[in-house]
Formats: C-alpha cells, sequence, structure tokens
C-alpha cells in the first residue's frame, strides 16, 4: 500500500537473503562484510526465540551492533507477539459475527466484556511468562561464554572468532597484538555487561505499539462508529451521529489502548508471586477489578454522556473535552514513557571515531557486497 502511494519505507537488512546462499564466495565476502552492514544501519530488531543466545553467529551480530549503537537502538520481538495479535483479532471477529444474534437475547455489553476478560486473562499469562523468562535471561547471560554457542556450520566458527579480534581491536577493546583468545574474553565481557540492559529494557517496555492496539480497537468498534458517520446522510439526527461519533472515537483511539496497555504493564508486577496466590491475583485482582471492572466503569460513563449528549450542550461539549485529553493521555503514555525512539549514539574509542575503526578494520563499504 506503501509503495502504490509512493511512500518508501526503511531499508531493511536480513542476514538470510541479504547473504549470498549458495556462491561461497560471495557469501564469504558478504560475511567480512557484515561489521559494514551493522554499521549503516539504525535500530536492530531481534525476533526472538529461546536459542537465540545459544547461537554464535546472532550474539556476534546483536554483540557488534551494541558497540556501535545504544541499547535502545535493539528491539526485541519475542515471536508469541505475533500469534497474541492474531488471537485477540481472532476474538474480536467472532464477537462481531455473533454480537447481533446474542443482542437479542441478552444484554451483549456483558457479552463483550466476558470475551476481554477471557482473552485479558490469557494475555496477562503470556506476558508474565516473557517478564520472567527476561529475568532469568540475567542468570544465563551472567555466565556467558562465546565458546559454548553453537554454530550450524563449525568450518565458519574460526571465521567469527577472527571477526570477533577484529571488532574488539577496532573498538580499541584489546591491542592490535592480542592474542584471539584474549580478543574472546573481552568479548565475553562485553556480552555479560550490555545484553542484559537489552533485555531489562525488553522487560521494561511494551509489546506491542499504539498502532497495533489501534487496530485492536478499530477492529471491535471502528465497524459502529463508521455506521454512525455515515447515519447523518441518511436521516439520523445529527446531534445523535456526532455524540455517538466522538463516543466510539474515543473508545478506539484512548480507550481500547489503554486497556489493552495495562495487560502488559499489570503482568510484569508481583512476579514472585506464583501458583494459586497468581492465579487469585491475576483473575480476580488484575483482570476483574483493574481493568475489567475500571474499563466498564468508563465506557458506561462515556455512554450515558453520549446519550445525554442528543439533548445537551454542555454534555456534547464534555464528550469533546474527554477526546482531547483523552487523546493527550494516549500521548504521553505511548510516547513519553517510550524510549525505543531515542537516537542511537555512536560508541568511540581512543583512536577517535568508531568509522575510522571500522576503517582500519578494513570492512569497507556495505555496498560492494550488497547486490
Amino acid at each position: 500500500l506503501c509503495g502504490l502511494l509512493g511512500v518508501q519505507g526503511p531499508t531493511v537488512f536480513l542476514d538470510k537473503v541479504c547473504i549470498h546462499q549458495v556462491d561461497a564466495e560471495i557469501q564469504r565476502r558478504s560475511i567480512e562484510k557484515l561489521g559494514a552492514f551493522i554499521k549503516a544501519s539504525d535500530e536492530m530488531i531481534v525476533l526472538y526465540l529461546d536459542v537465540y543466545l545459544g547461537r554464535l553467529w546472532t550474539v556476534y551480530e546483536v554483540a557488534c551492533f551494541l558497540t556501535l549503537r545504544s541499547v535502545h537502538g535493539i528491539q526485541i520481538v519475542p515471536t508469541f507477539q505475533f500469534l497474541m495479535f492474531c488471537s485477540w483479532m481472532l476474538l474480536v471477529y467472532l464477537l462481531n459475527v455473533f454480537l447481533p444474534v446474542l443482542r437479542m437475547y441478552t444484554h451483549f455489553v456483558w457479552v463483550q466484556f466476558i470475551g476481554g476478560w477471557v482473552a485479558g486473562v490469557v494475555a496477562i499469562h503470556v506476558c508474565r511468562k516473557w517478564a520472567r523468562h527476561c529475568d532469568s535471561i540475567q542468570v544465563t547471560l551472567a555466565n556467558f561464554h562465546v565458546q559454548d554457542c553453537e554454530c550450524a556450520c563449525e568450518a565458519e566458527r574460526p571465521r567469527v572468532y577472527g571477526n570477533i579480534a577484529s571488532l574488539m581491536k577496532a573498538i580499541g577493546g584489546v591491542s592490535r597484538n592480542a592474542s584471539a583468545h584474549e580478543a574472546l574474553s573481552v568479548f565475553n565481557m562485553l556480552v555479560r555487561t550490555k545484553m542484559p540492559q537489552v533485555f531489562a529494557s525488553a522487560r521494561r517496555h511494551f509489546t506491542f505499539e499504539y498502532k497495533h492496539y489501534f487496530v485492536l480497537g478499530f477492529a471491535a468498534a471502528g465497524g459502529t462508529w463508521l455506521d454512525f458517520l455515515a447515519g447523518s446522510a441518511h436521516g439520523m439526527p445529527w446531534r445523535m451521529a456526532v455524540s455517538y461519533s466522538v463516543y466510539y472515537v474515543v473508545m478506539v483511539t484512548v480507550v481500547w489502548p489503554l486497556v489493552l496497555l495495562a495487560h502488559e504493564v499489570l503482568a510484569a508486577r508481583c512476579l514472585h508471586v506464583r501458583g494459586w496466590r497468581e492465579c487469585v491475583m491475576v483473575v480476580v485482582v488484575f483482570e476483574t477489578f483493574c481493568i475489567v471492572g475500571t474499563s466498564f466503569l468508563i465506557s458506561e460513563s462515556l455512554l450515558a454522556l453520549a446519550n445525554r449528549g442528543m439533548e445537551s450542550d454542555v454534555a456534547l461539549a464534555m464528550m469533546f473535552l474527554a477526546l482531547v485529553f483523552g487523546s493527550l493521555l494516549a500521548c504521553l503514555t505511548f510516547g513519553g514513557w517510550r524510549t525505543w525512539n531515542e537516537q542511537p549514539e555512536l560508541a568511540r574509542n581512543p583512536h577517535g571515531s568508531i568509522m575510522a575503526s571500522f576503517e582500519s578494520w578494513n570492512l569497507g563499504p556495505a555496498s560492494d557486497v550488497a547486490n
């Protein structure tokens, strides 16, 4: 869609498809220039699996990036994120399909909240598991040794070790005459120092971004919002169309994103609690009272205000105020608390700029092998 509109997205280097997998000579040259590709990158996105930190190439790439950029330049994306998002979308779809039928037999608002309650409990469980995993990684990284990492092709291990030694010399970690063993020891210390910061940041920050929450909110209530927008052209009173349109805008852009975000924020709390106490805390305290109860009160209050907005100018003005202040709250929450957008800083070394170090590393420009 962006391509059709003439909007160019970010340039991405994906090692699996950008490094030749058939021609051995091109592959060798590409691997030798890997540092140059990393040097030219502003951000690294890691699709994280449990085996990620046990693979030689992936650890080398991340550590290499951390020597050149800030910790905030790496974004850890757990693979369960996609499944969670698709599961939520499926639940929203099923609710939208069956709600018209259920509305005839029951109070459909309660059906919505019951469905959201079940999905919320599962989401909190998954997020708590991820937070605990990030904590356990700290212990694993404290005893990290690159020699213990697996390599899919053992014949490439000496080449990676050579790249690591060159990297350590280029950034001034070891002297130019240092042995490979010394360089690997310094590399181990680099990973033990820098990588825990990456996963500590991943534990503190949100799994999803605002755009994901907005899509989920729009899928839940966007259709009804569009119906009210179109209703004014088909005989619906304009006050009713405006009042309910503002209500659904607030729900889609503010309430639903903040409610979904609350699951991630609460999931990372009280991780020491386990067993039946954890079940009670998650189901009763977190989900039922803190999330579902609060979101129900907010939704019903806004709906009552929208109903009064059809007759009262004051109520209609309050709906617009709720939209303005809610939008500011969402901007502060999703824009002010995240640090992924911080400008990454280049690391420095005693010999001058990092670019000069890479020139001494004899990597050259990445474009030499990009094609």
